[in-house]
């Protein structure tokens, strides 16, 4: 794998999302009452418009209330807003904010929660933290790009490497990120981790058989 910046492409592959419509989904969710760790590599390729907030991802697909929504915009500068939703709308969601700076740069993202904190690390740095009390309910699948809820939010152009949920937080104050983030029993779903996106389905290597599959074939494919 090549390294830019110091920061080193997702060792076994990624998706691009070609346009607005690209999404592969779950057909169940995932919950966590106490502490996670959502951690994915990600590359702004801008090779599209996106719209003022373009999903990356998405729990509860379908509504926004006890899920969250990761979405990255270049308005005015480059960053991602990642946001828990504790209520029905995003009125009540606990929110941070990582700003991306360089775009075509693969960085490493990490959204933990962990004693009623919520911080996101950037490349392994630790950044914003705002206090936390939302629960994750399972509703609805969980959405890689577009979302359905209403209105939908079109997905980012970004190309997505390994993504990895897990139900406790996994890291305690800055770290290096790995390019390959192994399963263990603490693992909700886990996409990319290992072997290569096939084109029509996330495989989730967890064992919770939450895979996700591509709703609009041909708009998401292997970023080499």
């Amino acid at each position: 794998p090549a390294c830019e910046g110091g920061i080193c492409v997702p060792r076994c592959g990624a998706v691009k999302l070609l346009d607005g419509s690209a999404q592969a989904v779950t057909k169940q969710g995932v919950a966590a009452a106490g502490d996670f760790t959502l951690e994915l590599w990600l590359r702004w390729h801008g090779e599209f418009v996106a719209s003022a907030s373009s999903a990356v991802l998405t729990t509860n697909q379908l509504l926004p209330a006890n899920g969250l929504i990761l979405a990255c915009a270049l308005d005015p500068v480059l960053g991602c807003a990642f946001n828990l939703v504790a209520g029905a709308s995003l009125a009540e969601a606990e929110h941070l904010y990582v700003p991306l700076g360089t775009a075509s740069v693969w960085h490493h993202l990490a959204f933990q929660r962990t004693g009623g904190e919520l911080r996101a690390f950037l490349d392994g740095v630790p950044g914003e933290v705002t206090a936390s009390s939302a629960k994750l309910v399972a509703t609805s699948g969980i959405a890689l790009g577009r979302n359905g809820q209403v209105p939908p939010r079109d997905a980012a152009p970004v190309s997505v490497g390994p993504v990895r949920f897990s139900t406790i937080a996994r890291y305690a104050g800055s770290f290096t990120p790995a390019r390959y983030l192994a399963s263990d029993e603490h693992i909700a779903f886990s996409w990319l981790s290992s072997g290569a996106f096939d084109g029509a389905t996330l495989s989730d290597t967890s064992g919770h058989q939450l895979h996700a599959t591509v709703t609009s074939p041909g708009h998401l494919l292997l970023d080499p």
